[in-house]
């Protein structure tokens, strides 16, 4: 089956409506029931399907009309999904419940996903995930939970030795520096540990306490591996020379609220971007201690996390209210309007990704779902669902088509994006 226009979603979901109320008694009622004062949550049972029912039914044609300038491309807001879950399987139920000898409606689904032979494996953790990174030179990947970073190899699914055990807390952070011989860690403990993974042993460990009473939230390295930035939560960022351990500048002070995320520029060791709860992003000289440009403030919400695209010229940023910005990294203006697609419920965090190639931006939402975005339309093209929690942080595999999320869930699941092309109705990533 093709992907499917809301255009056409909508034709089946009045033929729904038809099958389920072919009367119009229901709808009569239910308008009778508002006119009198009735309220949403005193309904129960086939009124309240009902009013699911023809409030999605609404949704789906002010939907329709608002992307009739886009034939052919299906580009529904958050609201659509859990709204379409919520009525398919009732109304399936009252179809048959009405007209049992067309109880088959084919009810299509607008909102295509990955196949299950997409998922590569899935790792149990048991507890929350809070982070995880692929090594850039082997088939490893290190998730933290709780207070210990695992090591896991991805071929086999097993865990390389014991767990690196020294945080005294949470670790909320992992980075590889990029010859993939050490791994960074940032704790709630105020802590930063550099580990030498193959033998279990911390290298050094740098505590950050003169600058922390609240923990670390993010470390990065730099892509020469030389320094290594820890962003606290007092909203300072500390750069250090990696094997000295001494400080490379001045603390970065500008942020007045937590540093969440980190990255640097993918070539260029000055520049570090940072995103904070006080809702702007920033752009740090490393070596002066300076922003090298002025600070962004489109964010009105908390920021999560920040990451360069593989070229360098733009940076996505994802934010609590459930949105991604892309910033073109030579004006400093945004490429399209806010991303929507992630939920807007509790935290609202969103964590974001790019492809090695740049061409897709995938990014992970609170409500637990992957979203893999064209990186020159901005068009959503597919989504990927497998945690039942949210989804804590995402990394793409530089040499396979793998894209790994962690979750508050407790799993790891890693995905095979070449194979989500393969189910009908997704848009897979080499169509462009």
């Amino acid at each position: 089956m093709p992907a499917r226009t809301i255009h056409e979603v909508l034709a089946n979901y009045r033929m729904a409506l038809e099958r389920v109320d072919p009367t119009g008694l229901m709808r009569e009622r239910q308008q009778e029931y508002f006119r009198d004062g009735g309220k949403v949550d005193q309904l129960q049972g086939d009124n309240l399907f009902f009013y699911r029912l023809t409030y999605y039914l609404r949704f789906l044609e002010r939907e329709d009309r608002r992307i009739a300038q886009f034939p052919g491309q299906l580009r529904p807001i958050a609201l659509a999904e859990p709204l379409d879950n919520e009525v398919r399987s009732e109304a399936l139920v009252h179809i048959q419940k009405c007209q049992p000898q067309q109880a088959y409606l084919e009810l299509r689904n607008p909102f295509p996903t990955a196949p299950d032979a997409a998922r590569v494996r899935t790792l149990r953790c048991g507890d929350p995930v809070r982070s995880t990174a692929w090594s850039p030179t082997r088939h490893l990947l290190a998730a933290s939970c709780e207070n210990n970073i695992i090591i896991w190899d991805v071929a086999t699914g097993q865990p390389m030795g014991e767990p690196l055990q020294g945080h005294t807390e949470v670790v909320t952070s992992l980075s590889w520096s990029p010859d993939g011989h050490f791994l960074a860690s940032g704790s709630f403990d105020d802590t930063v540990v550099i580990w030498n993974w193959e033998t279990g042993q911390q290298q050094t460990c740098q505590p950050l306490r003169e600058y922390t009473r609240r923990g670390v939230n993010a470390v990065s390295w730099s892509p020469d591996g030389r320094f290594l930035a820890s962003g606290i939560f007092e909203g300072t960022i500390i750069i250090r020379d990696a094997k000295t351990g001494l400080l490379v500048c001045e603390p970065l002070r500008g942020h007045t609220s937590s540093v969440d995320s980190l990255s640097w520029h993918p070539t260029n060791r000055r520049h570090v971007a940072s995103g904070s709860r006080d809702g702007k992003v920033m752009i740090w000289d490393a070596e002066t201690g300076r922003r090298s440009v002025a600070p962004l403030y489109w964010h009105l919400a908390p920021v999560s996390s920040v990451s360069w695209s593989p070229d360098g010229n733009f940076l996505a940023s994802g934010n609590a209210d459930g949105t991604i910005v892309v910033w073109n990294t030579m004006s400093w203006e945004r490429v399209s309007k806010p991303l929507r697609g992630h939920s807007r419920e509790g935290d609202g965090q969103v964590f974001i990704t790019w492809s090695p190639d740049g061409n897709f931006l995938a990014s992970g939402g609170e409500e637990g779902t992957i979203i893999i975005w064209n990186a020159t339309t901005w068009h959503r093209i597919g989504v990927l669902r497998g945690h039942t929690y949210s989804v804590n942080s995402l990394s793409w595999l530089t040499a396979h088509p793998h894209l790994l999320a962690s979750g508050g869930d407790g799993n790891v699941i890693i995905w095979d994006v070449e194979k989500i092309q393969k189910k009908k109705g997704f848009i897979g990533l080499s169509s462009g």
